[in-house]
């Protein structure tokens, strides 16, 4: 992306985007680091919506298996949480949630900074009647993002247990984890 931006921004340096990263991959969080420190975005969010979204023409599309194939692919180790099913101009539809679950989703993230409470409750009911995992998350990717304080938002010692149940292949039902009682707030 680096090289589709250059000549909008000749200041823009990779080495200074990989610089940004440190020790990590670098990512588009980086890159538009490297925009506001180089001058050419007044903060990360104006970087993001010049340079960086899909549909800017220097928006770099890269391709992605079908879900379910990714699903399967973590579940050989791991377990299939989506995020944000319903922010960033994404909208996870109840019948679709069903089919991830019948392809061995095993929970949604529910609780973050995107959704309102009315969503929340709505994607909370989704995942009991799924049988899912309720997940939170701050978002937490270093001190430059904003608003995603470490720990604003966690995942529910019950819930996370149901996440790191080894026995469970398929969602994971209330049955799995041990605070049921907690999941009942819907």
């Amino acid at each position: 992306m680096v090289a589709k931006i250059a000549p909008d921004v000749p200041a823009l340096r990779l080495d200074d985007v990989l610089a940004i990263a440190g020790n990590v991959i670098p990512g588009r969080p980086h890159l538009a680091e490297a925009l506001v420190n180089c001058g050419a975005a007044q903060d990360r969010t104006a970087a993001f919506a010049r340079w960086l979204v899909p549909g800017c023409p220097t928006h770099l599309e890269t391709g992605s298996p079908p879900i379910e194939d990714e699903i399967r692919i973590v579940r050989a180790g791991g377990a299939a949480v989506i995020a944000h099913p319903w922010g960033r101009n994404s909208y996870v539809s109840p019948e679709r949630f069903a089919e991830l679950a019948a392809a061995g989703l095993n929970g949604v993230e529910v609780d973050h900074q995107e959704p309102d409470v009315e969503a929340r409750r709505r994607l909370r009911r989704i995942a009991l009647e799924l049988g899912l995992v309720v997940t939170g998350s701050s978002d937490y990717h270093g001190t430059r993002k904003v608003n995603h304080d470490l720990g604003c938002n966690v995942t529910a010692p019950g819930e996370y247990d149901g996440l790191t149940c080894p026995w469970a292949r398929g969602p994971v039902g209330p049955w799995a984890r041990g605070a049921v009682k907690d999941r009942q707030r819907v």
